[in-house]
């Protein structure tokens, strides 16, 4: 990016709704000052899965979201040329496929199905600077992960788990704690700096180790990747039938700056 001015970077942000993620997205990127456009699917990541596998996964992904996509304006958006693609989807990791739904499932195998449906998109979606692919970020068990917390900075989140047959209700989990009063368009930088250094944390726990305020970036770089998160996660599906709750989209900004002029560090030094 360094050799492109700020002006002429554009980045298209494809999320899964249109409420909760619109609105997210807009307000982060309005404090941050990012030149973005937002893209709601209105449709879950194993309808993207289905529609990618038909191709063998060789496609652009644009093409198979005009498949999915009705609005004609919204279709139009993707004909925009754009520097960076990201890609932000829930887990939903108790999604049925057609052929099961309205039938009794058991909870692990469903969740052991799902895993491997995400695991194989983390592994192809990796590359934000190619227009047909982009960089995919999960987030568990779903976008209000950001405000599981009573406050901004909300140490209790770092051991956060919800137990995999509650999945589905994690929504109304979230709406009792007390961040859940605050409406995004109220959040200022700090308040997602704050969150941004909470998920992060989260990473080092979810690896079986202590919070560390001083997490490196090339540390973070490694953490955050999503096949290994996706793959931790799983496992702790298999042993302890729980996932930990955890907001891989706030991640989206410190890919997209980095640790350029120190970005990264000075922002996790601000909780130290």
């Amino acid at each position: 990016m360094e050799h492109l001015q700020k002006s002429e970077i554009k980045i298209l942000l494809i999320v899964e709704g249109e409420n909760t993620e619109y609105k997210f997205f807009h307000r982060i990127t309005e404090v941050f000052g990012i030149n973005a456009e937002i893209f709601p699917v209105s449709t879950n990541l194993y309808s993207l899965y289905q529609k990618m596998k038909e191709y063998q996964f060789e496609c652009d992904v644009k093409d198979v979201l005009r498949e999915l996509v009705p609005s004609e304006s919204e279709k139009n958006m993707l004909n925009q040329k754009f520097t960076y693609t990201y890609l932000i989807f829930d887990s939903d990791l108790q999604n049925k496929p057609p052929s099961q739904r309205g039938k009794e499932t058991d909870i692990s195998n469903l969740t052991d199905e799902n895993f491997s449906k995400l695991i194989e998109m983390t592994a192809y979606f990796t590359d934000e600077t190619d227009p047909s692919i982009g960089r995919l970020y999960i987030n568990y068990p779903m976008m209000e992960s950001y405000r599981y917390c009573n406050k901004f900075f909300d140490e209790a989140f770092l051991t956060a788990q919800v137990d995999i047959d509650k999945m589905a209700k994690f929504k109304s989990l979230a709406n009792q704690k007390k961040l859940a009063g605050r409406q995004i368009e109220r959040y200022e930088k700090q308040d997602f700096s704050d969150l941004i250094c909470l998920n992060v944390l989260k990473l080092s726990v979810l690896s079986g180790e202590s919070a560390d305020f001083a997490l490196p970036y090339d540390k973070y770089l490694d953490e955050s990747e999503q096949k290994l998160i996706a793959a931790k996660q799983q496992k702790l599906a298999q042993q302890s039938k729980v996932i930990s709750v955890l907001n891989t989209s706030l991640f989206v900004l410190l890919d997209y700056y980095g640790n350029r002029d120190s970005f990264y560090d000075k922002l996790m030094d601000s909780q130290s």
